[in-house]
């Protein structure tokens, strides 16, 4: 009987697929350029103009929200509009941030050979940008990207720290001071991100302590930051002002069991983005590398095959705890952005869930299978990241022109503007196309006039006139 040899170096079509993976992710990086400040980017930087930062960042936690860090973010990038290639830059430094974040995780949690972890980032990325459920708001749009993507970052560097600590060896003070700083961008920019980072830092600091760690201590300072960061954002005068706001509902009680109802179904409804996504291919295509140091340390002794059902119901837990903090955060069902930080979670947990739990519950014959039809199974990840909308509205947009068209408008609205000058007056052309993926909010949007009215003020234009397009003349 012959077997199938593990697959350990780096061969041809490894090479091929990384490279056209990252060739993706540059594309991405390249979209960048059609990009221009809208909305938030000007209405935020606005409010500081009229009042000290400090009041400012002050007030806002105590009448608004309790997001400690993106609170910072947004209105100080924002000052920088009129550099706009720093604007611009910003998408490429979250994207770039993530690609590096997902290629320490994997690194410090799979522990492969250089040429395959550089295989599997790639391949990673791929997968979550193509499957991304709004680049426009996570990404392109910077007062989104930092209040969401950069969180992120942030946490899927955490889940590389926290493999890392596991060895037992003392870390340098550098490692603590970077580990530090993403919990508090990770728990102080949005709601899920910081669920998700409490539980994984509790979880962390539970198992060290059982398995007694030498990094037990540290595993447990770090479960006690993030959740009294978590309290600080949670717990902020604003969020509670917010919700005393909200007249839709009489009382605190109903109000929770309302969003509660609303929330169950959507523990069911984040699994949808692994069979939307090619993330189940990559599970496959990925399968020979996706075993994890940490089995048999991690899961304890009663959970075997027979509670797959149990473990099943912890991550739908997990995805409806998701979907509440985001409704009692936004008031509303969770949409594009939100959807984004819930799309995250749901790719990060289920490959750390796989590789731990899964993978070493496969039968021989699957996993030999698996790796007889690797290369196959490559190339239709490949194949299904291009025809993903998020990559084939990339091409459809490239060559019919509406990349184009839109930057060359968009670009035309923020120049004219920057030449006006105090008290100008000027006129600019409404954009006939919307192109995704980076296309938020138009300038003229008749249902959201404060977006007008913000880039006006920000500029200190005295008035400001939107023609129609030529094609409408």
């Amino acid at each position: 009987m012959t077997t199938t040899p593990a697959i350990t170096t780096e061969t041809t079509h490894h090479r091929a697929l990384y490279i056209g993976f990252f060739i993706y992710i540059l594309v991405l990086c390249s979209l960048s350029f059609l990009v221009y400040p809208v909305a938030d980017d000007y209405s935020y930087p606005l409010k500081i103009r009229s009042i000290p930062f400090l009041e400012y960042y002050s007030s806002f936690y105590n009448i608004w929200s309790g997001r400690f860090a993106s609170n910072l973010f947004i209105p100080v990038l924002g000052t920088l509009n009129p550099h706009i290639a720093i604007y611009q830059f910003l998408p490429v430094f979250l994207i770039l941030g993530f690609a590096g974040g997902a290629y320490y995780f994997i690194t410090s949690f799979f522990r492969q050979s250089r040429s395959i972890s550089l295989f599997l980032t790639a391949a990673f990325c791929a997968t979550y940008f193509s499957g991304y459920v709004s680049p426009a708001q996570g990404i392109y749009w910077m007062s989104g990207g930092f209040t969401y993507q950069i969180a992120f970052n942030a946490f899927i560097i955490l889940l590389g720290s926290m493999s890392l600590l596991s060895d037992g060896t003392s870390r340098s003070w550098l490692f603590h001071a970077a580990t530090i700083l993403c919990i508090a961008v990770a728990t102080g920019c949005n709601e899920v991100t910081m669920f998700s980072t409490v539980t994984i830092m509790l979880a962390a600091a539970v198992i060290a302590v059982l398995h007694r760690n030498a990094n037990r201590k540290t595993y447990l300072a770090y479960a006690l930051l993030a959740l009294v960061l978590s309290c600080i954002a949670t717990f902020a005068p604003g969020n509670f002002a917010r919700a005393a706001a909200d007249s839709r509902h009489p009382s605190l009680l109903v109000w929770f069991g309302i969003t509660s109802l609303r929330a169950l179904g959507g523990g069911f409804e984040a699994f949808k983005w692994l069979v939307l996504s090619p993330f189940l291919i990559f599970i496959a295509a990925a399968a020979p590398f996706l075993k994890s140091l940490f089995q048999g340390n991690l899961i304890p002794a009663w959970s075997n095959r027979n509670n797959a059902i149990l473990a099943f119901a912890v991550i739908w837990l997990c995805f409806f705890w998701d979907y509440f903090v985001s409704i009692w955060s936004s008031g509303k069902h969770p949409y594009a952005r939100i959807n984004n930080a819930i799309y995250t979670d749901v790719l990060l947990s289920c490959l750390a869930f796989y590789a731990v739990y899964i993978a070493p519950r496969l039968s021989g014959r699957v996993t030999a299978l698996a790796r007889r039809h690797h290369r196959v199974l490559c190339w239709c990840l490949a194949a299904a990241v291009l025809l993903m909308p998020n990559s084939l509205n990339i091409i459809i947009n490239t060559f019919n022109g509406n990349f184009a068209t839109h930057r060359a408008i968009v670009s035309d609205q923020y120049q004219k503007a920057l030449e006006a000058g105090s008290n100008g007056s000027i006129t600019v052309t409404a954009s006939p196309v919307a192109p995704r993926p980076v296309f938020f909010r138009h300038l003229h949007d008749p249902d959201r006039k404060w977006i007008l009215s913000t880039y006006k003020n920000y500029w200190e234009l005295q008035d400001v006139q939107i023609a129609a397009p030529a094609s409408q003349r």
